[in-house]
């Protein structure tokens, strides 16, 4: 059993790498940005742009097919990881005036990413 934990967990930490790294890393505050040319605009462009080819490898492989339970509590992780980075984000960046227009460039709500975000696991 404890194997068969230890196998899970590394599938499972592989799964969100290779999925879930490309929307975090625009969102992320790495000491990298610091002298970095890379504008919010550039960062959620990426972001939605990410998001949307995430959506497009889940519209064709279901995760956990005949595990209801094991696909809910994918999405609740998924949602977890991601919506705060957003939330956070959008926080940092909504007072500073980045864009005479921020709704062009957030194309969704954190709210409306998680619930894309739980349709992946439906």
């Amino acid at each position: 059993q404890t194997h068969l934990n230890s196998q899970y967990r590394t599938a499972k930490a592989s799964y969100f790498e290779a999925n879930f790294t490309s929307l975090l890393q625009p969102l992320g505050d790495t000491g990298k940005d610091k002298g970095s040319k890379t504008n919010p605009k550039e960062k959620l462009a990426t972001f939605y742009e990410a998001l949307e080819a995430v959506a497009e490898r889940h519209r064709f492989a279901r995760v956990l097919g005949d595990d209801q339970n094991g696909r809910e509590g994918i999405a609740d992780d998924v949602a977890r990881l991601v919506v705060p980075a957003l939330q956070r984000f959008v926080q940092k960046y909504k007072d500073k005036e980045f864009s005479k227009n921020p709704q062009k460039y957030i194309k969704a709500s954190p709210e409306e990413v998680e619930k894309q975000i739980r349709n992946f696991y439906k």
